[in-house]
């Protein structure tokens, strides 16, 4: 019975060397799991007939699409394979949130118009509750090495931009025609927008401490 070939150390150290250099791998614990995955499928296409070298190459050809990262962006230094199962669990979080958002800000829209309450600093109040967040987020995570906060920081960044468009338009159209009464839809959305964002971002950061990732084989 022929003998299964195996992989020599320093092919294994190669291997985890072209995850760290090639695709950036820094983070211990995603990297060992992929370089256990690599080296068990390079093993089997040795022990079919194939060179170390061939069957490395043919191996990483079918890892390559999950293990590149954009460049640019948000989300830069984050496989696609983790991206798009963040992705995925966000948009799960994101449909929850859309319900308890509705319930939250509209008894607050409700009492604001009829306890005649200042709309723009009702939004404005939500307008500084919601940066000083991402600000608490961004300073809380930024040392943390982890594609989970990688991804939840780059969220933050891009829904306090999100709610910060529709507030700064209905501040410029109250001081263009210095009324708001015509916004009133208009101010729901965007307290909705508000709400909705806030309590996304806390949602999903509950989810990101205890998210472990899924490596398809």
């Amino acid at each position: 019975m022929e003998q299964m070939k195996k992989l020599t150390l320093e092919q294994v150290q190669s291997i985890e060397d072209r995850l760290l250099q090639k695709y950036e791998l820094q983070q211990d614990e995603i990297r060992y799991e992929i370089l256990d995955h690599i080296a068990c499928a390079i093993e089997e296409v040795m022990n079919q007939g194939e060179t170390y070298e061939e069957a490395t190459t043919l191996v990483f050809r079918t890892w390559n699409v999950r293990l590149i990262a954009d460049e640019k962006g948000v989300f830069k230094g984050i496989p696609h394979f983790i991206l798009n199962q963040f992705n995925k669990e966000y948009t799960k979080v994101e449909l929850q949130s859309l319900l308890i958002a509705a319930i939250l800000s509209i008894p607050l829209l409700l009492a604001s118009w009829y306890a005649q309450w200042n709309q723009i600093l009702l939004m404005s109040s939500l307008f500084v509750l919601h940066t000083c967040g991402v600000f608490i987020i961004h300073k809380e995570s930024k040392h943390i090495q982890d594609y989970r906060y990688d991804f939840f920081r780059g969220k933050a960044r891009s829904t306090w931009i999100k709610s910060t468009i529709p507030f700064v338009f209905v501040v410029v159209f109250y001081m263009i025609w210095g009324t708001y009464e015509q916004m009133s839809n208009f101010s729901f959305l965007v307290v909705y927008y508000f709400i909705f964002n806030s309590f996304l971002l806390l949602r999903f950061r509950k989810y990101c401490k205890h998210q472990k990732f899924k490596l398809a084989k």
